[in-house]
């Protein structure tokens, strides 16, 4: 048989906003902090499968603008509002703040837009 999984990866744009909120929301940071590694992908399926494969992937996300991105990402994104009802209103303006300036550092369109590039791996098991 074969098994699956995907999972962001260890570094990138979705690493860097998941340590953004674990410094606002600190009870949820083991959760967040704990990014996939190829080595740790390697030997989270080995006791299940003798042949692992990990691939490191990457999903482009585009949008007109920033502001497009996060005005669409705050009326759809259930964790951002899960975080904005966790956080203080004083809280939560300096957490736009950084979250502006985080995917304007990811953004790797020259023209205006925003392109995101959202690295993951694909590990898949293969029975013998």
């Amino acid at each position: 048989g074969v098994v699956g999984a995907t999972e962001w990866a260890d570094d990138g744009y979705i690493a860097r906003l998941d340590a953004l909120e674990a410094e606002y929301v600190p009870e949820r940071k083991d959760v967040l902090l704990d990014q996939l590694t190829e080595a740790k992908a390697s030997e989270r399926f080995a006791s299940h499968s003798p042949s692992v494969e990990v691939r490191r992937e990457m999903l482009p996300m585009r949008f007109a603008s920033i502001e497009q991105f996060w005005s669409e990402s705050f009326e759809r994104d259930p964790n951002l509002l899960w975080l904005r009802a966790q956080l203080t209103p004083a809280q939560w303006e300096r957490w736009s703040i950084e979250f502006r300036r985080l995917v304007a550092e990811a953004n790797s369109a020259d023209d205006g837009s925003l392109r995101l590039e959202l690295h993951y791996l694909l590990v898949v098991g293969r029975a013998a």
